[in-house]
């Protein structure tokens, strides 16, 4: 039988201000309650990425992104940009060249400060959301660029952009964060947080071996 199952942000918000005893199964969450919930889920949502988890939502295509003669040196990452750049350049012959991705390393041993040339062959990602290229390119390289996606930002009846093993899980995450608000004691929801939040990032990605078998 087919499963529909999920979890929209306010039954998350509802449930984890159940397991804080703030609310009851069939009350209702508004106003400023319901701000500030919102608002904390939504910073859950961004910090996964600092305990290891990789947003696994693929650009749908790659982007265009655009340069200028005035800041010839650098380009601006797309506003959804999250991680995971690959960029590529276009040749005469319309062609897609791919950049090198260089560490902070590479960079400051490999790049030459100042170096110009008619296309990039390389680039370093700042975390201001800007792309440098090197050599700084003397004509527009066309370049495009494919990505992982930001997790777009939950409200009210949408469902958080995560699979939805991890929906009750927020939801203890949510009541951890929100516990000292309310002067609850956060640490028991932060310990079922923690526990669910390995869990959830131990399965996130299959990292079985592959197994091979010949048979005769």
């Amino acid at each position: 039988m087919a499963t529909s199952w999920s979890m929209t942000a306010r039954e998350i918000v509802r449930d984890a201000l159940g397991l804080l005893g703030i609310v009851g199964p069939a009350d209702s969450v508004d106003g400023d309650d319901y701000a500030l919930a919102i608002r904390t889920l939504n910073g859950i949502m961004k910090e996964l990425p600092l305990h290891g988890y990789a947003w696994p939502n693929l650009s749908l295509a790659n982007a265009s992104l655009s340069w200028s003669s005035g800041t010839p040196s650098y380009v601006a990452a797309p506003s959804d940009y999250g991680s995971d750049a690959q960029l590529s350049r276009t040749d005469a012959n319309g062609n897609q060249k791919t950049l090198k991705f260089n560490t902070r390393n590479e960079w400051v041993s490999r790049v030459t400060p100042g170096a110009t040339g008619p296309y990039p062959t390389d680039f370093y990602e700042e975390v201001n959301g800007r792309f440098l290229l090197w050599p700084v390119p003397t004509q527009d390289p066309l370049l495009k660029v494919s990505y992982i996606t930001k997790p777009d930002d939950v409200s009210d009846g949408v469902t958080p952009d995560l699979p939805a093993s991890w929906l009750i899980g927020l939801q203890w995450g949510l009541a951890a964060h929100l516990a000292p608000h309310f002067e609850k004691d956060p640490s028991i929801y932060f310990q079922v947080w923690t526990s669910k939040r390995e869990l959830m990032l131990a399965n996130g990605v299959s990292d079985a071996s592959i197994v091979f078998v010949l048979e005769d």
